[in-house]
């Protein structure tokens, strides 16, 4: 009898445990597994703090916090604006040790840009202390604890999140320089000697000059302004850059005496009036007059500025003035190589353009200071604020010497800029402004207003562009319909190019360089470029689409008729924009330029339609009868039997 194999009966195994996990209240936004919710910590941490490589690896947390960083419950990605919130729960992070030695800057690729790009939001971010974010990473503080006191914020555009547009840092702490306890080397500021000419002219002699330009200056003991390029008495390698231009412009003349006798100024004057030019020989011979920079030490010169667009222009015009000098010129801003901007930046520049976003960056790093910086202008003051700058640039006036020479420049005159004035500039600051308080237009630009249907101003574009030669810049609101515009030139046979938002820093680049090579060109661009754009043969500015702001339509045409030559700009308005139709019209008048009928009719239009709705939201009576409530549905007996009636 043959013996059967008997094999033991393994047990089975129970079934693993699953710990069921918090529901997520419905439509708040999507669950992350745990995977994809590390790497959307990591790349946070490092929008918010910089390269995580450069330091030490932290020690590896306890598993129940492994556990708790990994949880898909322990964040919430609401549409909409990034919200990556910590999980509930977790411990404060840990105070920062003080660092024994200063650590090495770390360098990325690349920073946020402008135009949002470098607006600040610090709506709820942790505060970052003098040791820096990078200091409690080496303390081992999980990243899920630092991010535990609030919400981290990055754009969400296009229903993409783009983490390279992040800001760095969520607030800007620098240390407060104890100027008292220093001992700083003097700077000699005043360096104007005036002209025998200009001081024999009389005031009635200069009296029609000044109604003509509506000038009005504040301030003691003014110097009567240089009319003629003669009467500048500076070095011929600092005057040379100037053969090519006729006369000052008026804001020139008035600030050139001003700042040569090292005293703070705020010019309030309309775009493409030589504002650039106006502080920039000024400040070449500030700097021409220190010594020279060393390795390590900060500039002399500091020019702020609010977009990437306009600090190039002012590079541009600041490496013209010092080509016959030693001063080196640098431009850092957001969206380029940070790398080399810092490397550049430490060998030492003296004249020094920045945005105000990567300006905080390199000086949060310790890459830079502004010890040595005695003469510091804030270009565009007032858009500066629009953008969100005003407490950055208070930071910056604390980390300026006391004793620096300050000018501001500004096309508004707003009580917003005025207060930074007040607490950029001395008491004893001087104010030059061309034309009144309101914000005008550029008389030499010549404006044609054309009222039409929203399906017809391509038809007139085409036949509009077929009359006009040279550069011609148009306008529009959105990026889509700049390309949708772009690509419907193109169709038709016209050489355009584009530019807008969407397009990176070497892109925008190339496209400027090719607008601005000789001949005729054709550019559609957005409001981006609409201040910082200095392209001085524009013969024509064309607004497909009305601006939201009569203020932008100010700074649109004011591409053309630059540096004292003419223009033309052309709008094309539509019943959407009749809410406009009125301040446009006092633009218009205000610059002597003749208002079409059909756009007075469509201001009466809108007046008339918003008087009668006023008329009938205040009458005796209106909204104040009772709507008639519906009558309430019959009472219906229940006549089923239910269990209980049994």
């Amino acid at each position: 009898m043959g013996s059967r194999r008997i094999s033991a009966v393994r047990p089975r195994r129970p079934p693993p445990r699953v710990v069921p996990q918090p529901r997520q209240p419905r439509g708040t936004g999507l669950g992350y597994t745990g995977k994809a919710l590390r790497a959307v910590r990591r790349v946070v941490f490092e929008a918010a703090c910089g390269d995580l490589d450069e330091v030490p690896a932290p020690t590896p947390a306890p598993a129940a916090k492994r556990r708790r960083m990994s949880d898909p419950a322990g964040c919430v990605v609401r549409p909409g604006t990034l919200r990556v919130e910590a999980a509930p729960g977790l411990p404060p992070p840990l105070p920062p040790a003080p660092a024994e030695a200063e650590a090495e800057p770390t360098v990325e690729d690349e920073d946020a840009g402008e135009e949002g790009d470098e607006a600040v939001d610090g709506a709820g971010t942790p505060p970052v202390t003098a040791a820096g974010p990078s200091d409690a990473l080496r303390h081992a503080v999980p990243i899920s604890s630092w991010l535990g006191e609030g919400v981290v914020q990055l754009p969400f555009i296009d229903g993409h999140v783009s983490f390279g547009e992040a800001p760095r840092h969520s607030q800007w702490h620098l240390p407060k320089v104890p100027w008292a306890a220093l001992k700083l080397p003097p700077v000699r500021k005043d360096f104007y000697t005036e002209h025998p000419t200009t001081a024999g002219r009389r005031p009635a002699e200069l009296e029609p000059w000044t109604t003509k330009h509506q000038v009005m200056t504040v301030g003691e003991g003014l110097p009567k302004p240089i009319l003629n390029f003669k009467e500048v008495q500076l070095p011929p390698q600092l005057t040379a850059p100037l053969a090519g231009y006729t006369k000052p412009s008026v804001i020139q003349a008035l600030a050139w005496p001003v700042l040569l006798q090292g005293r703070d100024m705020v010019g309030v004057a309309e775009t493409g009036s030589g504002k650039t030019v106006a502080f920039g020989l000024p400040a070449v011979v500030h700097a021409s007059a220190q010594a020279a920079v060393k390795p390590g030490e900060g500039p002399i010169v500091l020019i702020v500025s609010p977009t990437r667009e306009l600090a190039l222009q002012i590079l541009g015009e600041m490496q013209r003035l010092t080509v016959h000098t030693k001063l080196r010129t640098m431009c850092v801003y957001g969206g380029s190589d940070r790398g080399e901007q810092v490397a550049a930046v430490r060998q030492g520049v003296e004249v020094f353009i920045a945005t105000a976003g990567r300006l905080m960056d390199l000086l949060q790093d310790g890459v830079t200071t502004l010890r040595r910086t005695t003469y510091f202008v804030l270009d565009e003051a007032d858009r500066m604020l629009d953008m969100g700058f005003g407490p950055q640039m208070l930071v910056l006036r604390d980390q300026v010497r006391p004793d620096r020479q300050t000018a501001m420049f500004s096309a508004t005159w707003p009580p917003e800029v005025q207060q930074l004035a007040a607490e950029f500039l001395s008491p004893q600051h001087v104010r030059v402004q061309i034309g009144g308080l309101a914000l005008s237009a550029n008389h030499n630009v010549t404006q044609h207003v054309t009222v039409c249907r929203e399906e017809d101003k391509l038809s007139r574009l085409r036949a509009l562009l077929a009359t006009l030669g040279g550069k011609v810049l148009i306008f529009t609101s959105t990026r889509h319909s700049c390309k949708k515009l772009a690509a419907a030139l193109k169709g038709l046979g016209c050489p355009v190019r584009c530019i807008h938002s969407d397009m990176t820093q070497v892109e925008r680049e190339q496209t400027m360089a090719q607008f601005r090579r000789p001949g005729e060109s054709l550019l559609v661009a957005t409001d981006v470029a609409a201040r910082g754009l200095d392209v001085c043969d524009v013969a024509a500015v064309v607004n497909h689409d009305f601006p939201a702001t009569i203020a932008d339509y100010i700074h649109r045409i004011g591409r053309t008729g630059r540096a004292g030559a003419t223009g033309d700009a052309y709008s094309y308005v539509t019943q959407q924009d009749a809410n406009r139709a009125g301040e446009l019209v006092r633009v218009m008048r205000e610059a002597g330029q003749a208002v079409p009928a059909d756009l007075l009719q469509l201001q009466r239009d809108f007046e008339a339609r918003r008087a009668e709705r006023q008329a009938k939201r205040h009458s005796p009576g209106a909204g104040t009868a009772p709507r008639p409530r519906p009558a309430p549905a019959p009472h219906r007996q229940r006549t089923a039997k239910t269990r209980w009636s049994r």
